[in-house]
């Protein structure tokens, strides 16, 4: 039964993206043209900067969507993620910079991650 009920919400949910892009093309296209935009640029960024998620790029849980993280180095050549199967959103991803986060305020964590779906984190007066 409880599958039933997971299988009804994860259409709702499909329902539901589907109706935004049919409600507001004109602004669904919009948003689309800016991801791929966002995709297809290179970031140029420096050891030890601050960076953060770029709206709506987050595809991943970790870092959190406003987590401020720090580059550590780049992967040269950059590497395919082989760990998730073809079925996953993170199938095949383009892992091409290391980043350090804090966990829980203190534990520094270290990822690979796609650099593009970032952005210079400007620090607010």
């Amino acid at each position: 039964m409880s599958d039933n009920i997971d299988n009804e919400l994860e259409e709702n949910k499909k329902s539901e993206r589907l109706t935004l892009a049919v409600s507001d093309p004109k602004e669904y296209i919009k948003s689309l043209r800016r991801g791929m935009k966002l995709l297809v640029s290179k970031p140029k960024f420096n050891i030890g900067d601050i960076i953060i998620w770029e709206e709506g790029m987050a595809n991943k849980s970790i870092p959190d969507h406003d987590s401020l993280v720090i580059v550590l180095g780049f992967l040269n050549p950059p590497r395919r993620d082989e760990e998730n199967g073809i079925g996953s959103p993170y199938y095949n991803e383009l892992l091409d910079i290391e980043i350090g986060i804090l966990a829980n305020d203190s534990t520094f964590l270290v990822y690979a991650t796609d650099s593009k779906r970032f952005k210079l984190y400007e620090l607010q007066d």
